[in-house]
């Protein structure tokens, strides 16, 4: 925030220009890994930047608490790297709260993208290797990754003790505190 008030919004890439080098542009920054769901024309015009418009975004901040009984688990978790943001999350928080996981092992835990059933299965190269080889055997086209697929933080809070951590998949330290 500047000191007249203004907030700036250093997310304008979440805008997409419909022109055709602007689209090839943005498509060559993107990982490579064959996925372009999102950026296709249709997105482009869809998200051009227009006085007063918000970009489309994928945020998922989340907040988990139980209404009745305080000191169980609250947790706040949120994630960064685009479309692979909801399944970050949605992966950090079945591992916590299905697999009985503590903070730090179910952020680094390695995680699997799928949206389309036409596009391929993502998984990180640490990712168990009997399910993988279980969802090629049932005709899933797999593509394996090197890089991580979302970078997630989270805290929570049980009874008094509170533990944090911050994905090591971006170095283990959050980008702005």
């Amino acid at each position: 925030m500047t000191a007249g008030g203004v907030i700036l919004n250093d997310e304008m890439n979440d805008f997409a220009g419909s022109d055709f080098a602007h689209e090839e542009q943005v498509r060559a920054s993107l990982p490579k890994i064959g996925l372009r769901v999102c950026y296709q024309t249709r997105f482009f015009q869809a998200n051009s930047p227009v006085p007063g418009k918000r970009p489309l975004s994928h945020m998922v901040p989340t907040i988990v608490y139980h209404p009745v009984r305080s000191c169980i688990n609250r947790i706040a978790v949120g994630a960064s790297n685009g479309t692979h943001i909801p399944g970050g999350v949605l992966n950090t928080l079945l591992n916590i709260l299905v697999f009985g996981m503590n903070v730090t092992d179910a952020i680094e835990y390695p995680r699997v993208f799928a949206d389309k059933p036409e596009n391929p299965v993502i998984v990180e190269a640490s990712f168990n290797a009997k399910i993988v080889s279980e969802l090629s055997k049932k005709r899933h086209n797999i593509t394996v990754v090197t890089d991580g697929l979302s970078v997630v933080q989270a805290v929570m809070r049980n009874n008094k003790t509170i533990t944090a951590h911050s994905d090591s998949r971006k170095g283990g330290a959050a980008a702005i505190y």
